[in-house]
């Protein structure tokens, strides 16, 4: 991913929650689904990370965020 993306993609998420930190590794993970929708994935992110205590997110979050959201399905 291009260092501009991940940086846009760290500009959004800091400014929906700047308490939530993304790794580099969580970002390139978020920035593979369509662009329209990245804040609304930040979003969720932020809302697991904060009812689970997590402050700083990684890809393994991510997964982890990503399985939970398949069996709610």
């Amino acid at each position: 991913m291009r260092d501009s993306r991940l940086n846009s993609l760290r500009e959004t998420a800091e400014k929906l929650d700047s308490s939530v930190h993304f790794t580099d590794d969580a970002l390139e993970a978020v920035g593979g689904a369509p662009r329209f929708i990245h804040s609304v994935i930040l979003k969720g992110c932020i809302a697991w990370a904060k009812e689970h205590g997590v402050t700083e997110l990684t890809a393994r979050e991510i997964d982890i965020i990503n399985e939970e959201r398949k069996k709610k399905q």
